[in-house]
């Protein structure tokens, strides 16, 4: 997530379902068994498309609401 975010930060995650494009969010991916911290950059069906900042390719996973904790709103 490169510039945005560092390996080390400490980001404060608000528990919102309503993500929307452009959002940071922390979501559970159960196919790697851990958290990720990606953006927002498109809505498919009722699951999101995400990425990172710092690379072109769009993340496998399609995390639905289910699986969204929050959006990212401060980082430390």
């Amino acid at each position: 997530m490169l510039p945005v975010l560092k390996t080390g930060d400490i980001v404060l995650v608000e528990r919102n379902k309503a993500s929307q494009i452009g959002d940071v969010i922390a979501y559970y991916n159960p196919i790697q068994g851990r958290i990720i911290v990606h953006r927002v950059i498109d809505r498919k069906d009722n699951c999101f498309l995400t990425k990172g900042d710092n690379t072109q390719r769009i993340d496998f996973f399609r995390p639905c609401p289910e699986q969204i904790l929050g959006k990212i709103i401060f980082k430390f």
